[in-house]
């Protein structure tokens, strides 16, 4: 499988980085192919990932060449900016981690509370 690992921010030891940090190396583990994405990337924490496994760039990203997407801080959508998905076949986890985080209200009011 080749999952996709979005964030906002990758720098400090807290508990977004830690939730990739941990996705990443389960992946690893299991012989996945797994790219992270940070909008801010810093050490310490992005030492904790192979170079080869990071894209620096968000326009680097084809959508097609992966099977899952875990996103959170909204990241997902910045995907859409300059492109457009023709048979898009993905699974796509959204997190939000926190009701208080600002990050991770921005994107609440779009999200259905019920299903249709």
């Amino acid at each position: 499988m080749n999952a996709l690992l979005l964030t906002n921010h990758l720098k400090n030891f807290a508990g977004s980085e830690m939730q990739i940090v941990e996705l990443y190396e389960y992946f690893k583990q299991n012989y996945h192919t797994v790219k992270v994405y940070a909008n801010c990337t810093g050490l310490p924490v992005i030492g904790l990932f192979n170079p080869c496994d990071v894209i620096d760039d968000i326009e680097k990203i084809n959508l097609h060449q992966f099977d899952l997407v875990w996103s959170q801080h909204c990241v997902f959508p910045l995907l859409f900016k300059n492109k457009l998905y023709d048979n898009l076949n993905i699974k796509l986890i959204s997190v939000h981690l926190s009701p208080y985080e600002m990050l991770e209200l921005s994107a609440l009011s779009h999200m259905r509370t019920s299903p249709p």
